[in-house]
């Protein structure tokens, strides 16, 4: 039993060291005029979805969880999910939209059960790249949701964001 957990912390590794690297080198995603408005009304309608099921979302200056069960623990219980607002500035988002994102994004956490672990965060990009049919905008969240996890997984903080456009994303899709 210890051989296959090694094992699985090996293959993680590696895999953690592989996408850091991809995110770091990968050339950076042009999203056009249309790809930008098809992903504001994208993460629009999402984030309406969440207060539609009667989720409060409330706002925070200070990471607001300490992991996965502690959200879903919240967001059943008391109906809320609580966002960090701080953090680096997505190149693409404007502050509120890039926070109803961060709002989405963990909402789907919830919805597919993925955790805050690379596996999880996996999990979550295929859950909400199973919404999307613009190619462009999967590319967006594998680098949003995957390679920049990957990368604050990692090296234990959160990166400068960037878009990148990754081959790697169908290894993952």
């Amino acid at each position: 039993m210890a051989n296959a957990t090694m094992l699985d912390t090996m293959m993680q590794n590696s895999m953690l060291r592989m996408l850091t690297a991809e995110y770091k080198a990968a050339p950076d995603l042009i999203l056009t005029d249309a790809d930008k408005q098809e992903l504001r009304v994208f993460i629009l309608r999402q984030y309406r979805e969440i207060l539609n099921s009667g989720i409060h979302v409330v706002l925070c200056d200070a990471d607001p969880y300490k992991d996965h069960d502690e959200m879903f623990w919240d967001v059943v219980n008391n109906q809320q999910l609580k966002v960090f607002t701080g953090g680096t500035p997505s190149p693409i988002l404007g502050h509120n939209l890039n926070v109803m994102f961060r709002a989405v994004h963990d909402f789907h956490h919830v919805k597919c059960g993925g955790d805050f672990t690379l596996k999880g965060e996996i999990k979550a990009f295929r859950h909400i790249a199973s919404l999307l049919e613009n190619v462009t905008l999967r590319k967006m969240m594998f680098s949003e949701i995957v390679l920049q996890a990957a990368t604050s997984i990692k090296t234990g903080s959160f990166p400068e964001q960037r878009i990148v456009d990754s081959e790697l994303i169908h290894e993952f899709a």
